[in-house]
C-alpha cells in the first residue's frame, strides 16, 4: 500500500527483463493504456483505484513479461458487461 502502482509494475519488468528503468516505465505505461488505465494513473497508489481498475492493473502485471500461456481464474469477475468485453 505504500508503493505506487507504476513503481510496482516497473520493478516487475526490471526484475525479469534487462533494460533501463525508462524503457521499463515506457513499456508499463503502454500496457496500462492497452488495458484501459490512463497513463496519468501511473503514480497513483493502489487504494486510489476502483476494484475494476485494480483488476486491470493485475492483468497488466500478468502480461508484462509476454507469457506464452496465461491462466486466469475469472479475471472479469464483478465487472459489468461492457468492461468485461474490453478486458477480454
Amino acid at each position: 500500500p505504500i508503493m505506487r502502482v507504476g513503481d510496482q509494475l516497473t520493478e516487475a519488468v526490471m526484475t525479469h527483463k534487462k533494460g533501463s528503468r525508462a524503457e521499463a516505465k515506457r513499456q508499463v505505461i503502454e500496457l496500462l493504456e492497452t488495458v484501459g488505465v490512463k497513463a496519468d494513473r501511473y503514480s497513483d497508489y493502489p487504494h486510489q483505484f476502483s476494484g475494476g481498475m485494480k483488476q486491470r492493473v493485475l492483468i497488466t502485471m500478468a502480461l508484462l513479461c509476454n507469457p506464452e500461456l496465461l491462466i486466469a481464474d475469472e479475471p472479469t469477475t464483478a465487472l459489468d458487461v461492457t468492461i468485461q468485453a474490453q478486458v477480454l
